[in-house]
């Protein structure tokens, strides 16, 4: 208080900065829903999303393959992930990371929606 400012102020992030963070962008398709974590990273070289699979459903024609690598964390449900001819059975709390340039896909296998958090990285 001795520089008669208000602690707070010093605090505040500018408005744009704040509403970058919050324009959180959610894409659905028929079977699954995906909201980016990371606005405005479209150019950049990591990007995270919340992604949604309805009860034993498939990301219906989505084969991926990118370059990079991928992280994946289950929150809730059970999904399986095709990495290759390899696939990874994981329930909540269980994480999965690949090399992206190989082909993958996944699906959810529990009578629930699973929700996922799912981190990409592209050199």
């Amino acid at each position: 208080r001795a520089l008669e400012i208000d602690s707070g102020s010093l605090l505040k992030e500018p408005e744009s900065k704040l509403q970058s963070r919050i324009k959180a962008q959610t894409k659905r398709t028929e079977d699954y829903a995906y909201t980016t974590l990371t606005p405005g990273a479209e150019n950049k070289h990591l990007k995270a999303f919340l992604v949604s699979v309805e009860a034993q459903q498939t990301h219906k024609g989505v084969d991926y393959h990118h370059e990079g690598e991928e992280f994946v964390y289950v929150l809730k449900g059970k999904i399986a992930v095709t990495v290759g001819e390899h696939v990874n059975t994981l329930k909540g709390g269980e994480s999965l990371h690949f090399n992206s340039g190989i082909r993958h896909k996944l699906k959810s296998v529990s009578d629930e929606t699973a929700e996922l958090i799912v981190v990409i990285y592209t050199p």
